[in-house]
């Protein structure tokens, strides 16, 4: 399968909006929908976070897998300087097992390098054998602790 990896920007951040209703919604937006005016400003200001990577695959016109990622510095520790934070990584079920998480994984990696950062982390679910797969192909080690990923979201956000 073809396919090439951008990074989002406000240029191409209405097709990015496109896989982002795909995988909220479970299907692709109606010619009703698509005809509706976007308002993006608030992405695109989010956008321009310089500790912001997001990296998406464009095959067959359209994106369908997309990697983000954040960078979080170490502050007052020059030998530290920090690391990536993988926030989320998604493909479409259709494209998966074709080499596009593996890429969006591997870009991903060459931009935390270039931003001198000393590794990259995430979380996966342990029963999430398919994911926990690919991240191992990536180089990524299992650290064995029994950590509990918490969340606490705002009401409204």
């Amino acid at each position: 399968m073809n396919f090439t990896i951008e990074k989002i920007t406000k240029d191409n951040y209405s097709l990015f909006d496109d896989l982002i209703f795909i995988r909220k919604n479970n299907r692709e937006k109606t010619a009703e929908e698509r005809a509706l005016p976007g308002e993006h400003a608030e992405a695109h200001k989010t956008l321009a976070n310089e500790n912001l990577h997001i990296f998406a695959a464009k095959a067959d016109g359209k994106f369908v897998g997309y990697v983000s990622a954040v960078y979080i510095p170490k502050v007052g520790s020059p030998k530290a300087p920090g690391h990536f934070f993988i926030d989320e990584l998604w493909t479409q079920p259709q494209y998966r097992k074709s080499g596009i998480a593996y890429a969006l994984m591997m870009e991903a990696e060459k931009t935390s390098r270039a931003a001198g950062a000393i590794g990259m982390r995430l979380y996966t679910g342990s029963d999430n054998r398919a994911a926990r797969a690919l991240y191992e192909k990536c180089g990524y080690k299992n650290l064995g602790c029994d950590a509990c990923f918490l969340e606490k979201e705002w009401n409204g956000a």
